[in-house]
């Protein structure tokens, strides 16, 4: 885990949050330094890209935690040392916060979509029928027939 700090526009390297205790379990540290979650964005089922934002429960400190590829990936905990950092640093980072959810979404409408296909028609969606791409498949039939003809073409003239 890295930590920093950003204090209204200024990145500074490492914060003031307390350490989190070996075999300490999250929620529990959470607790004992009196912070809870406020904003969650994932990334998929398997929650490869995480953001999330903290609140201190008595004062106005806030820490975003910002995981890349959490499969063993790297976390960052980035401590927002009052309300003109925290806007500062939505501000300045909610695009990239706001993609994690969005392509999140993107993704698992996308697998829907998929399964909804393959469901209705039998096949990948990335595969062509008559049923749903006559012209397609039409297309296809010629190209191959072409083809066909090339290669006996080639062969009359080799003999």
């Amino acid at each position: 885990m890295t930590n920093f700090t950003y204090n209204r526009g200024e990145w500074i390297e490492n914060n003031s949050l307390p350490e989190w205790l070996d075999n300490e379990d999250f929620d529990d540290w959470l607790k004992r330094i009196e912070y809870r979650e406020e904003f969650y964005f994932c990334e998929g089922y398997a929650f490869r890209d995480m953001a999330q934002i903290y609140k201190h429960i008595n004062k106005q400190e806030w820490f975003a935690s910002i995981c890349i590829d959490s499969d063993g990936g790297d976390v960052y905990h980035i401590f927002l040392p009052d309300f003109p950092s925290y806007m500062m640093f939505i501000k300045d980072y909610a695009p990239a916060i706001t993609l994690i959810g969005s392509s999140s979404e993107q993704a698992d409408i996308l697998s829907i979509m998929e399964k909804l296909f393959l469901l209705y028609h039998g096949h990948s969606s990335l595969e062509c029928c008559y049923e749903c791409s006559p012209d397609k498949m039409e297309s296809l039939k010629r190209s191959r027939e072409r083809i066909a003809a090339l290669k006996l073409e080639r062969e009359n003239k080799g003999k």
